[in-house]
């Protein structure tokens, strides 16, 4: 490892280094890997409810981000505790 420039930032350094291996994956947080929401299992029209979370909660974002990732696109609504998602391309 070799540490090419430090940048301070909120009181902590922040290094710039080259040749870091990156770790293999688990598979956890994988955008195009495996998931524990069913968006890879999902084909246009489906749709899943999602209790006791908001619009602005993380499995709503993951999904946003899951199906931009993979060419898919999602439509969300509040719905009686939760948010239901529907796949709509």
């Amino acid at each position: 490892m070799r540490v090419l420039q430090v940048y301070k930032t909120k009181g902590q350094n922040v290094l710039i280094e080259k040749n870091v291996k990156i770790p293999e994956g688990s598979g956890k947080g994988n955008m195009k890997g495996t998931s524990k929401y069913p968006w890879p299992d999902m084909i246009v029209g489906d749709s899943v409810f999602i209790p006791s979370v908001t619009m602005t909660s993380h499995p709503i974002n993951y999904a946003y981000k899951w199906m931009a990732r993979n060419g898919r696109k999602l439509t969300a609504r509040a719905e009686n505790g939760g948010v239901r998602v529907w796949r709509v391309l």
